[in-house]
């Protein structure tokens, strides 16, 4: 029941917003699109717009992220923040974390996720390792004893 909730709020938001905002400037470039000439700053008012729009589905998407993040298993969450970078094929990334939800504030999964990012690209930059091993650890409603260890070329 609170999933169809959900899935109708989010619908209601795009129609009301996101929608509703690009028919009109929609609209806005048809009438520029048919007038005799179009002034420059009439053209920057849509570009702009447009920008608005994009920078509402970016909050947007950010806000449903933070939503689903506490739902997430610990490991997946670490995993998908590897994907994200660039680690190159000599460096061995290896993650020791818990594989199941843990009921932590979405601020706490961000910055968790967010020192991970930093850590490993400061391994890819700075070190010369070869692997990378990242455990996090789960007692109560904390992660402990998270580290970062890495092995050097000898």
């Amino acid at each position: 029941m609170a999933l169809l909730e959900e899935r109708e709020r989010i619908g209601m938001e795009l129609h009301d917003g996101v929608i509703q905002s690009l028919y009109a400037i929609g609209m806005q470039i048809e009438l520029l699109r048919t007038s005799e000439s179009v002034a420059p700053q009439e053209l920057k008012h849509a570009t702009t717009q447009i920008d608005s729009v994009i920078e509402d589905i970016r909050e947007y998407i950010q806000d449903l992220q933070r939503q689903n993040i506490s739902r997430r298993r610990c490991a997946i969450g670490l995993q998908d923040t590897i994907a994200r970078l660039h680690i190159p094929e000599t460096l061995s990334v290896n993650v020791s974390a818990p594989d199941y939800p843990i009921l932590l504030s979405p601020s706490t999964y961000e910055a968790i996720y967010q020192m991970t990012n930093e850590a490993l690209s400061n391994v890819v930059r700075h070190a010369d390792a070869t692997q990378v091993e990242l455990t996090a650890r789960h007692l109560g409603n904390q992660v402990t004893n998270s580290r970062l260890r890495q092995w050097s070329r000898i």
